[in-house]
């Protein structure tokens, strides 16, 4: 069992879409149908000719992205959508294969996705975990500190139970070398730090006096 990232729109536009209509699903419009691309290399073509004026370690990229939400992500794999537009973590497993849709928008391709925790804290998740999450990449397999065991006792309504191994620091895949979103990064730490030292009553004052303030 596979965890995986997804995001829907670098600014979350896609997220209630993706939410309400049981999918997951990435941009790359210029992208055809992948439906009978099983190869790397045809994968990659289809970027090229997609995309003649990028680098090829954008090619590299974007394929190696596409091939993965179309090849690599199977029926019972995990799957984490942060949210943009809120403080939260979608929560689901893939149901389905790949498809190329026409009929909703400027998305075209979709994976079938159960969403079972679509309104998950962030806070629920330690910052380990975070920091995997925040990676900038539109499709991402997570494999750092045991993250799918971790998601999976998150899914099933228990707490994160934290580093259960020794935390990896280099591992191959798709997270290696992967930017991360600094600014939502800022964010969880600021509210852990706050949740940590002011917790109960001491945060509801630190609250007031900001506001009174």
């Amino acid at each position: 069992m596979a965890l995986w990232m997804v995001r829907a729109g670098r600014h979350g536009e896609h997220e209630d879409l993706a939410l309400e209509n049981g999918f997951a699903c990435v941009g790359f419009e210029e992208v055809p149908d992948l439906s009978g691309f099983s190869k790397w290399e045809a994968v990659v073509d289809a970027v090229r000719n997609a995309y003649p004026d990028a680098s090829q370690g954008r090619v590299n990229n974007y394929a190696g992205q596409l091939y993965a939400f179309a090849n690599r992500m199977q029926v019972g794999d995990l799957v984490t959508l942060p949210l943009k537009t809120r403080h939260q973590i979608a929560l689901g497993r893939v149901s389905g294969r790949y498809a190329y849709r026409t009929d909703i928008g400027d998305v075209h391709h979709t994976l079938p996705v159960k969403w079972i925790r679509p309104d998950v804290p962030r806070n629920d998740f330690a910052q380990d975990l975070l920091y995997s999450f925040g990676a900038f990449m539109t499709v991402c397999r997570v494999q750092r500190n045991n993250a799918a065991e971790r998601v999976q006792a998150v899914l099933e309504g228990k707490p994160d139970p934290g580093l259960t191994a020794p935390p990896i620091i280099e591992e191959e895949g798709l997270e290696d070398g992967a930017l991360r979103d600094i600014e939502l990064l800022a964010r969880d730490q600021i509210l852990n730090a706050l949740e940590t030292q002011f917790k109960g009553h001491d945060l509801a004052r630190l609250v007031g006096s900001s506001t009174a303030s």
